[in-house]
């Protein structure tokens, strides 16, 4: 009996980033304790890095302790971090920006008694509010905020991060196949090993908008890929029956409000598909189309939108999604 034929998937959930994280990987059961607690240490050290939650995380102590003009120095992780999603902003117009924090605190979504802020509080939030005042210096390893007030939230990056982190060391002890799931931010590596003999794409469902949870609108064949869906649907209020919800627009400081509502994301990158899915959402179909386009220099990117009527997907991605239901869709060559 060879050393492959004892392996078998193995895994472990564990609670952070406010969601179930799990990771499954194709090893034999003695190797399998040393790679997951290793994976497992990994997400908590970006945790600890990213939460503000914690007072005492560099993120939160970035937050606290930055004079407005005054380089702060930061730890390699996290400094090429907020470089790595700054860029991505700078290509989105800024419809992903993680300076959002003083308006996240204001519009608190997730309240016991959530309420919605006034027009003059959300013009006094936006204030704090924008990427262009946020600057990195590369050899001193620092940033430069140049206003008093704004808070970073990595909200929309952590989790993409966090899952190619982990990757990464699942990689880095040589497993190859595999999926690492926090909370919907996914990514899976190689193929799926059904038998010795039998070695397929994974399969992944994409939840239907405003369905139950696992309700999938259809199913994905994905391999050595990540993928991360934003809607609207995740964390929510109502008011005199209109939604707002969790994903704001930072050039206006509200929900977004347009015509999609889903995103779903398949890169070779998992930061990059968590922050895309965010930003085409808040972009709509057209622009979101156009932001993808000028990524796709850095990673493979598709993409599928759920519409009131339609789907809208990616031409590359199009052979490789299975509905669930008979569905009008549209596909997209650009």
């Amino acid at each position: 009996m060879s050393l492959e034929s004892t392996a078998r998937y193995i895994g472990r959930r564990f609670f952070l980033y406010n969601t179930i994280c799990e990771v499954i990987l194709h090893s034999r059961e003695d190797d399998a304790v040393q790679i997951l607690d290793a994976c497992e240490d990994e997400a908590n050290r970006i945790q600890a890095m990213l939460n503000l939650y914690d007072p005492f995380s560099e993120l939160s102590r970035l937050n606290k302790g930055y004079c407005p003009g005054e380089p702060y120095r930061l730890s390699e992780s996290l400094y090429a971090f907020q470089e790595n999603i700054h860029n991505l902003t700078e290509i989105t117009g800024g419809a992903f920006d993680a300076t959002v924090g003083f308006l996240m605190r204001l519009w608190d979504i997730t309240a016991r008694h959530p309420t919605i802020p006034s027009d003059m509080e959300i013009r006094e939030a936006m204030a704090h509010v924008g990427y262009r005042h946020l600057s990195f210096l590369p050899r001193e390893r620092a940033v430069v905020i140049d206003i008093p007030g704004l808070v970073l939230d990595t909200g929309g990056a952590g989790k993409g991060y966090a899952v190619g982190c982990v990757a990464e060391c699942l990689r880095g002890y040589g497993v190859t196949s595999a999926s690492v799931d926090f909370g919907g931010n996914l990514n899976v590596l190689g193929p799926y090993r059904a038998g010795e003999w039998d070695s397929r794409p994974w399969r992944v469902g994409v939840q239907r908008p405003w369905g139950k949870l696992g309700d999938a609108i259809g199913f994905l064949d994905l391999q050595d890929e990540a993928v991360a869906t934003s809607g609207a649907y995740d964390r929510y209020f109502t008011d005199a029956n209109q939604i707002y919800h969790h994903i704001l627009d930072p050039r206006t400081g509200r929900p977004v409000r347009n015509e999609v509502l889903g995103v779903t994301i398949v890169s070779d990158s998992p930061l990059l598909t968590d922050v895309l899915s965010t930003a085409f959402f808040v972009l709509g179909e057209e622009q979101g189309a156009q932001a993808a386009r000028r990524l796709r220099d850095r990673a493979a990117i598709e993409y599928l939108l759920v519409k009131q009527d339609e789907i809208v997907i990616s031409a590359g991605l199009a052979k490789r999604f299975h509905p669930a239901a008979e569905l009008k869709i549209k596909v997209r060559s650009d």
